[in-house]
């Protein structure tokens, strides 16, 4: 495992340096390997989003009254609070489907960056656009954007919180 090895086995494994990667490296591993990125599985699924409207106990009980008025044979009141039950799911998925749409372009806007090591110079570059080799510089408060091996560290600590 790579945490196991001293890092210049590392940095030679990886074809790399404390320099970090030259910019003609780093285009070829990143065709080679493609970008840093998780897969996108969540998919905005309207039909799904309609039919969670209807998941609340008020809206069980007022189908229940819906059943009951039509037994009972008022139709105009079954018709009414059939009315209700529908507007009340159609503004509630239209809500809801455009925060999860506004939701979906934040995370296309808001790429994170890293500091890298290229050339024997810090870079700032998206956290995509990262691969095997290279040399991340990491500062307090800064976000840990892919599995790295620690090369140097000073007083290190990690907020883990996000990952439980």
């Amino acid at each position: 495992m790579w945490y196991d090895e001293k890092k210049e086995v590392v940095l030679r494994k990886l074809r790399s340096s404390e320099k970090g990667l030259s910019e003609k490296e780093a285009d070829i591993r990143l065709k080679r390997h493609g970008k840093n990125l998780i897969k996108e599985i969540y998919k905005i699924n309207p039909w799904k989003i309609f039919f969670l409207q209807f998941k609340s106990w008020l809206i069980y009980i007022l189908i229940a009254a819906i059943i009951v008025s039509i037994i009972i044979e008022h139709y105009i009141d079954s018709g009414v609070i059939f009315a209700i039950v529908l507007l009340n799911a159609f503004i509630g998925f239209f809500q809801q489907y455009k925060a999860e749409k506004s939701v979906l372009e934040l995370r296309k806007i808001l790429t994170p960056k890293v500091k890298v090591m290229r050339n024997g110079k810090l870079k700032i570059i998206k956290a995509e656009e990262l691969v095997r080799g290279d040399i991340l510089v990491l500062k307090s408060g800064d976000k840990i954007p892919a599995d790295c091996r620690i090369l140097k560290v000073i007083n290190l600590e990690v907020n883990e919180a996000v990952l439980t």
